[in-house]
């Protein structure tokens, strides 16, 4: 696989999605939530609900992170591959703010997203070496993002519409990778209609069942399954909820779905009363939370769950109390953390397949260690809602 060099900037936050941060979710009607900012300096900003559906982390209402009065220093985002041991560093050629590789099929093909010089956001394929980029026709200028794919070439994600609201997508290649595809707009009957709400797709298996998460009009996250029987390309397939029991129903909490295998086992994160972020694994309707013995056990800190393989290894992320973030694989109950020896700041293990090659993306940083960048303030809600 080709290294591409890769420029490092002070990384811009862009108005709906943003690529491998996550940060806290607040809503500007709700008073101070969750990682809202509230004056006092000792705590994340605000994010809106659109900030929410970042490509690369999905989870930024799961987990925000403190962040200091200083500066931020130059960041590099970089996508990466693990395998038996070996970080390879992936950056698109036209990356100028950050790449991130958000899943590996297991014939070795990679998804993604990078910034554009502009700061609009594009899908990408990895396919041997080539760069395909993935934007889809009807995505505003905030752009596309490419989460999960399958062996048989279907393509997952979502971009942002015209009308500011998110939604979910089908790529259908059909007869290859590098062929003109076909997209299809996977919408969650329940997903709001506003700026910042919306539906993301984050997982497809090899019999085209897909997850994902929306957040409705309040806005909550919810996570859902799809399974229509008929293929995934059909819009009339039936939405089956995930909801964790023990998710908080404030805002700032609820559940994500986000990973899944040919076995029907599905990885995510809730967040419980208390703010707490945990992992999950949802199989044959039975949920094990799976938190990391290292993480922090404080609001806005823990655990999320990204990917899983057949053979049911999970990758995902924590953060431990020196508020460091870490890659983790599990396997039959055995933690193992994942650092990518280039960045000081922190690792995200965002997909895995059978053959156990891992991709996800790592932030370096200088000076202060912190997780997450700092979101702009929520925009104000409509005036019919005040």
């Amino acid at each position: 696989m080709a290294l591409v060099d890769h420029t490092s900037i002070r990384r811009r936050w862009m108005a709906a999605i943003t690529t491998g941060v996550f940060t806290a979710l607040a809503l500007a009607n709700s008073g101070p939530a969750w990682g809202q900012d509230t004056g006092d300096g000792g705590g994340a900003s605000a994010a809106s609900p659109a900030e929410m559906m970042a490509p690369a982390g999905m989870m930024q209402m799961m987990m925000g992170a403190p962040s200091d009065d200083s500066d931020p220093a130059p960041l590099t985002g970089h996508g990466y591959l693990l395998d038996k041991g070996v970080f390879t560093t992936i950056d698109h050629p036209d990356a100028v703010g950050e790449t991130v590789a958000s899943d590996i099929n297991n014939r070795g093909q990679i998804v993604g997203q990078y910034v554009d010089a502009d700061g609009t956001e594009h899908g990408f394929l990895l396919d041997d070496g080539v760069f395909t980029t993935i934007d889809h026709p009807d995505a505003s200028p905030i752009g596309t993002a490419a989460i999960g794919l399958n062996d048989r070439g279907q393509i997952v994600g979502f971009y942002a519409g015209a009308d500011g609201a998110n939604h979910g997508f089908l790529l259908d290649k059909g007869r290859g990778f590098r062929r003109e595809g076909v997209f299809t707009t996977i919408d969650h009957p329940d997903a709001g209609s506003l700026p910042g709400t919306g539906t993301a797709v984050t997982a497809i298996d090899d019999g085209g069942r897909i997850v994902g998460f929306y957040f409705d009009a309040t806005p909550m996250p919810h996570g859902f399954v799809r399974d229509n029987g008929r293929g995934a390309r059909r819009d009339d397939g039936d939405f089956i909820p995930i909801d964790h029991p023990d998710a908080g129903a404030q805002p700032g909490t609820g559940t994500l779905a986000v990973g899944l295998n040919d076995r029907g086992q599905i990885v995510g994160g809730y967040v419980d009363a208390d703010g707490r972020g945990h992992g999950f694994l949802l199989d044959d309707g039975e949920f094990t939370t799976i938190d990391h013995p290292d993480a922090a056990s404080e609001p806005r800190l823990g655990t999320v769950l990204f990917g899983i393989n057949n053979r049911r290894q999970i990758v995902g992320q924590y953060i431990d109390t020196d508020l460091r973030c870490h890659g983790l694989l599990r396997s039959r109950s055995t933690f193992t953390t994942i650092d990518d020896p280039g960045t000081v700041s922190h690792t995200g293990a965002l997909g895995i397949n059978d053959r156990g090659q891992i991709v996800g993306f790592s932030d370096a940083r200088t000076g202060f260690v912190a997780c997450f960048q700092e979101a702009p303030a929520a925009p104000d809600p409509p005036m019919s809602e005040r």
